[in-house]
């Protein structure tokens, strides 16, 4: 699953100024070498074209930090700085006493740094932060709208991809398994182990995309499910 690495962040730059590539350098705590970002792919409007330089104001370590691997060469994900997002407006304990509570959780609507990236040695990772403090440069070219929706496509297919990759369904040109025989104990082993991951991978796409109008679609489209997207169409044409 995703690699979330924006509390142990130190700082870090992203540079888009070359069309179609983005590179950039991320410094963690613990760790003296940053992680070396090459890859294919741009921001959305609000970075194309730019220099980021961001900094968090209160790095923490972090696990997943310590195992990153300095390559992180691969192919661009979702990358903005206008990212919407409900962020609390109290603590952590105070967040913990409410929801203990079952009580109402308040908030209000932030632009957040996103930043996404599809790694070929660690899969997801994801940088999400609205403490960071970000300067960004003048733009040294500028992206269209045609073009973002073309990169946000984009993203939506590396999300599928990788999605494919984590639940790694049985084939489906193989032969049916016989349900009216009993399964070993590896073929139950092996059907829960899809199911878990299945789970897992349902559970991220519904983070990334459930504030998103369009979530049924995308959600949809990412976990491979073409049935459900070809009936959410058919209830929009028919109103």
């Amino acid at each position: 699953m995703a690699w979330r690495i924006e509390e142990a962040v130190v700082h870090g730059e992203i540079d888009n100024t070359v069309p179609g590539r983005t590179t950039g350098r991320v410094w963690l705590t613990g760790r003296e070498e940053p992680l070396i970002l090459s890859l294919d792919g741009d921001c959305w409007r609000d970075l194309a074209g730019t220099r980021l330089q961001f900094e968090n104001p209160a790095p923490q370590a972090s696990a997943d930090a310590e195992s990153l691997d300095v390559d992180q060469s691969g192919i661009a994900g979702d990358m903005t700085a206008s990212r919407k997002c409900r962020v609390p407006t109290v603590g952590e304990e105070e967040i913990h006493e409410l929801y203990q509570g079952d009580r109402e959780i308040p908030f209000e609507w932030k632009n957040t740094l996103y930043l996404e990236w599809f790694s070929e040695i660690n899969g997801r990772v994801v940088i999400e932060a609205a403490s960071y403090i970000l300067t960004i440069s003048p733009h040294e070219w500028e992206m269209d709208e045609d073009e973002e929706d073309a990169q946000k496509l984009a993203n939506l297919n590396a999300m599928r991809d990788f999605m494919a990759q984590v639940i790694r369904r049985r084939d489906p040109e193989g032969p049916e398994p016989d349900v009216s025989a009993e399964l070993d104990e590896f073929a139950w082993e092996e059907r829960l182990k899809e199911s878990d991951r299945l789970t897992d991978a349902y559970q991220e796409v519904l983070e990334k995309y459930m504030e998103d109008s369009d979530s049924e679609q995308k959600e949809a489209f990412v976990m491979g499910w073409d049935g459900l997207l070809d009936a959410l169409a058919e209830r929009e044409e028919s109103g």
